[in-house]
């Protein structure tokens, strides 16, 4: 992954950054991954699914603990 976008998923982007975001990854070519942190609360991926290739949740702390879960490999397994 080129990029990585990180949110609660309480935001959102204008039409604006989307056209010109778009057009610099193809012209660009790389890939953008967005991490949705969901403690609790309620997160919403419609933004990240905008604009990124693949968007992995972290729901939990322990989520991040272990080095060799399914999370921590899919954010950190690329670099």
């Amino acid at each position: 992954m080129d990029i990585t976008f990180i949110t609660d998923g309480d935001c959102g982007v204008s039409d604006t950054f989307l056209k010109k975001f778009k057009k610099i990854r193809e012209e660009k070519e790389f890939k953008t991954r967005g991490v949705l942190v969901n403690m609790g609360g309620h997160s919403s991926r419609s933004t990240l699914d905008e604009f990124c290739d693949d968007v992995v949740f972290v729901s939990h702390v322990a989520d991040l603990e272990n080095g060799e879960s399914d999370v921590n490999k899919n954010i950190f397994g690329t670099l």
